[in-house]
């Protein structure tokens, strides 16, 4: 998951700090299953079920007169099991740094399924990097044509699989751009790419729309 973005979620969630590989090591198991679930390797769920497995587990390992394990007990940990973990492939989760090796090769970009699956499988924290990552590059006129251009179609391919909550944070950044201004045809194009136009102000779509309606009226005259 790289260690990154594990401080961050660690961070934000209230869980035993992350700075190095070997922190992940003094996590006990409810903890982990936590970061799991907080990274968005486990939906909500497949969380609360893996907990109730290791409850289960927890309380099958100090049996007493008052507990003992019954078949149901075992039928339900490994059928939760299998369920959730054993029957997925597992997830090589992307860097950021595989995206910017990407865009800025010299030619036009060409991503395979497997790539596709792996941005799709990301947790939310690195669909966002790597989004913001694309579009500070097709924001910047210092960057070569072809870079630019792959940013934004490579924004357009992955549209559909980002989260809808990271793409509200999306045209959060890019209304910071242009402030109380009017959106501009530059920042309107890159916002439809990564789908965060449709998180604009209802108000600034209507300017942007209404200038550009006159714009090709004119051009028409």
């Amino acid at each position: 998951m790289g260690v990154d973005l594990a401080k961050e979620v660690a961070a934000n969630n209230r869980l035993p700090s992350i700075n190095r590989e070997e922190d992940i090591l003094d996590y006990n198991v409810s903890k982990t299953i936590d970061l799991a679930y907080y990274i968005g390797l486990l939906t909500r769920p497949e969380w609360r079920r893996i907990h109730r497995c290791y409850e289960i587990s927890r309380d099958l390992e100090h049996e007493d007169n008052e507990y003992e394990a019954v078949l149901e007990d075992c039928f339900y940990i490994f059928k939760c099991t299998i369920d959730i973990v054993l029957s997925k492939d597992p997830i090589e989760l992307l860097k950021v740094v595989d995206f910017k090796a990407l865009i800025e090769s010299p030619k036009h970009i060409n991503i395979n399924e497997e790539f596709v699956a792996d941005y799709k499988n990301a947790p939310k924290l690195r669909q966002q990097e790597i989004n913001l990552l694309l579009i500070s590059y097709a924001f910047d006129d210092a960057k070569p044509d072809i870079v630019r251009e792959n940013s934004v179609e490579l924004l357009r391919k992955i549209k559909s699989l980002t989260d809808n909550t990271v793409q509200i944070e999306l045209a959060k950044t890019i209304e910071k751009r242009f402030g109380r201004g009017s959106v501009d045809f530059k920042s309107a194009k890159i916002a439809y790419a990564c789908g965060a136009i449709a998180y604009f102000k209802k108000v600034k779509l209507i300017d942007f729309y209404n200038t550009l309606y006159e714009e090709l009226s004119s051009a028409n005259d």
